[in-house]
Order: C-alpha cells, then sequence, then structure tokens
C-alpha cells in the first residue's frame, strides 16, 4: 500500500520532513547559544570590573596623586598614501609607515574605582557564642 503513493506525495513528504529538521535545527542552534551566553555572564557576574581608564590604561599607569598616566603610546609619525585607494574595497586612504612612542596623553583617571578589600577573619563557634551572650537582652514589653 506504501509503495503505492504517488511521486508528488512522497516530495511533499520528503520537503516536509526535511523543513522540520532544518526547525529542529534552528531550535538547537539557539538553545545552544543561549547556554553559551549564560555561561558567559555567570563568569563575568562574580568578577569586579576591570580598573580600566578611558584611555585604556589600566588604573596601575596612574599617579595615585595627580591621576596623570605614566604609560607609553605609539603615534603615527609618517603615513603613505596608499596607492589603491578609491577601489570599493574598504582599503584606508593612507597607511602608517613609522611610529614613535609617547607619552600618554591622559590627566585623570577616568575608569572605575576599585573596591577596597577587608579582611575578617573567621569565627570560631566560641567566639560566636561569647558574642551571642554579650548582647544586651531585649526589655520585655507589659501589657
Amino acid at each position: 500500500m506504501i509503495a503505492e503513493l504517488p511521486f508528488f506525495i512522497w516530495l511533499i513528504f520528503a520537503l516536509a520532513l526535511l523543513g522540520v529538521g532544518g526547525w529542529v535545527r534552528d531550535l538547537v542552534s539557539r538553545v545552544l547559544e543561549h547556554r553559551r551566553e549564560l555561561a558567559l555572564e555567570k563568569t563575568k557576574a562574580g568578577q569586579p570590573p576591570e580598573p580600566v581608564c578611558g584611555c585604556g590604561h589600566h588604573i596601575a599607569f596612574h599617579e595615585p596623586s595627580t591621576g596623570q598616566c605614566h604609560s607609553q603610546v605609539r603615534v603615527v609619525t609618517k603615513w603613505m598614501r596608499n596607492p589603491s585607494f578609491g577601489e570599493d574595497d574598504g582599503k584606508p586612504e593612507e597607511i602608517a609607515m613609522e611610529w614613535e612612542s609617547q607619552q600618554c596623553p591622559c590627566r585623570r583617571y577616568s575608569g572605575p574605582e576599585p573596591l577596597t578589600t577587608l579582611y575578617a577573619p573567621e569565627l570560631s563557634p566560641d567566639a560566636v557564642r561569647e558574642i551571642d551572650s554579650a548582647k544586651p537582652s531585649e526589655p520585655e514589653i507589659q501589657r
């Protein structure tokens, strides 16, 4: 009975299976991508933001009192005209040929301020009992 079905019904059946297969593939890829994003968020969630200034340098490169950046930056000193500029291939008009190292022009750290780290030793059970017993008792309310 199955072999007696016309060719176009088999064709419709095969196309339906391909369509469902594509839909399942898309669904699985979206689920996996969402899981990767969640895992990435979990790894970043427990860490404080990196103390990097707007100039791109870490807070360690900035003087604490003045905020001036002590890092070196590369500045282009010689440019060369790109001979293939003008074509629609996304190439720049000029190409950097020589660089010079200069002090970063940043004059004040503008990134996030790192939180201070506090140290509190772990309390032993005996110390917790002492603290609880030292608390003043609450006065009883008479009605």
